[in-house]
């Protein structure tokens, strides 16, 4: 069972997280005797920024090559006996 926050904006109710809702799945729904004030209400729905491309100023494209095969390169490293160079 699930429970979630939302709020009925005068024609539906929206929920304040996303839920993971199948097709068909039934809901129960309680209704508060609560309110939320204007100030509330813009602080939960309030759309959060993404962080895509967050640290795109530190990247190094000389560094992007050697990225690609830095794990096999560490793997080989590691487990290299070094007699054998």
């Amino acid at each position: 069972m699930l429970a979630s926050k939302g709020y009925y904006d005068g024609k539906n109710i929206l929920p304040l997280e996303k839920l993971r809702l199948k097709k068909n799945q039934l809901v129960k729904i309680t209704v508060l005797d609560e309110y939320a004030d204007e100030k509330e209400l813009a602080r939960l729905t309030a759309k959060k920024g993404s962080s895509r491309g967050l640290f795109a100023k530190y990247a190094n494209p000389q560094k992007i090559v050697q990225e690609k095969n830095a794990w096999s390169n560490a793997v080989k490293e590691k487990h290299t006996n070094d007699d054998t160079l």
